[in-house]
């Protein structure tokens, strides 16, 4: 019974709602025309008319004429950007360039202008001794020890020796990069080869941004590693670089903060001759070691901060011609701070004959401070 009834309302109000519908429509037609004839006839800024519904318009004049608009304020200027003007980059047309990079010289008033290309020339390159000179003679894997064939290239650490074999992989005051941007600029890199067991894997991040044409800064980290083709030789490379410049008409900075990182397993090399003599090993897993049962390891670690400064004083007066003062005879005055630490861990773990076995761990730690 009560189905029957609860259909028979929705039937009765479905009905009278395509009924009711029209008569709204033209009601509403209605309304809006009257609407408009009463304010075609009436004055629609006379206060005391009481059919006065739309209000009145604020621009309009007792002859019907709009009255113009009220003139803006002519003091507020709007805030031009400046160019880029420094002196360091006259021989270079950053205004045709969306994006350049650059390293600062340690000992001289001067920047290097690098290539930034990351899609076309070098981004298959994996080990970076192989992106310039001649080669490097490595350990064997990416993140392992390796030094230049080049004399003449090789690095010269005077009190972190201990590091010189890295020096291809971590960051210093010379290679941080400085980017110039005219958006902000982001580059990814993920790249891995070789069997699970013996893997290679290279990650790269780089996140940079201008505040203004002249002041930007930059965050670089890279990670490299491998977990070697031998026993016991896996090593990890962590490398970070924060990184702020403003290179103004005459004043210009640099500053930056540098964490390296490095982790290697360390496995003395062959046992001797006679092992692999006479011998064919299926994988080269199989070389016996001289530290594979020792668990010899080295960390290094190393922080570094730095700041480079300079102000540049013309000698003639500068024009409007002059696009910055490199042109002209000049003094320049300046400063060059850099705190630099490194350290070095060894363990290993040793087990005395016959007696019942014994942990013990040495460690030797080297930091110094230039």
């Amino acid at each position: 019974m009560f189905p029957k009834v609860l259909k028979k309302i929705l039937w009765i109000l479905l009905w009278g709602g395509l009924l009711a519908f029209p008569t709204l429509e033209a009601s509403a037609q209605f309304d809006a025309s009257a609407i408009l004839r009463n304010q075609n006839n009436q004055n629609p800024n006379d206060p005391n008319n009481p059919n006065n519904m739309l209000g009145s318009n604020p621009f309009q004049t007792q002859n019907g004429e709009e009255q113009p608009a009220m003139p803006t304020d002519s003091t507020k200027k709007k805030r031009l950007r400046k160019p880029l003007e420094s002196y360091f980059f006259q021989r270079f047309d950053p205004c045709a360039a969306q994006l350049f990079s650059w390293t600062i010289s340690r000992d001289y008033n001067q920047v290097h202008i690098n290539p930034l290309d990351t899609t076309l020339a070098t981004f298959r390159i994996d080990y970076p001794f192989y992106k310039e000179g001649v080669g490097h003679a490595a350990v064997g894997a990416l993140g392992q020890a390796s030094l230049p064939y080049n004399y003449f290239e090789r690095p010269q650490y005077r009190d972190f020796s201990f590091a010189e074999g890295f020096d291809v992989y971590t960051y210093r005051m010379e290679n941080v990069p400085f980017y110039n941007l005219k958006r902000p600029y982001f580059h990814f890199m993920y790249l891995e080869s070789g069997q699970k067991k013996f893997r290679e894997e290279n990650f790269s991040l780089t996140l940079g941004h201008n505040i203004s044409p002249t002041t930007g800064f930059n965050v670089n980290y890279r990670s490299r590693g491998t977990k070697g083709l031998y026993e016991w030789s896996r090593t990890k490379n962590h490398n970070l670089s924060v990184a702020v410049s403003h290179t103004g008409k005459r004043y210009s900075v640099h500053a930056g903060f540098i964490n390296n990182h490095i982790e290697t397993r360390e496995n003395g090399g062959v046992v001797g001759e006679w092992a692999i003599r006479d011998t064919t090993f299926e994988m080269p897993s199989g070389v016996p070691m001289r530290l594979t049962s020792s668990q010899a390891t080295n960390i290094y670690r190393n922080n570094a901060f730095f700041v480079e400064q300079s102000y540049g004083i013309p000698l003639l007066p500068v024009t409007e011609s002059d696009f910055s003062i490199a042109n002209l005879p000049a003094v320049f005055i300046g400063h060059s701070f850099e705190y630099n630490s490194w350290s070095k861990v060894y363990k290993d773990v040793w087990e005395p004959i016959p007696t019942t076995p014994m942990i013990k761990v040495i460690s030797e730690t080297r930091h110094a401070t230039p």
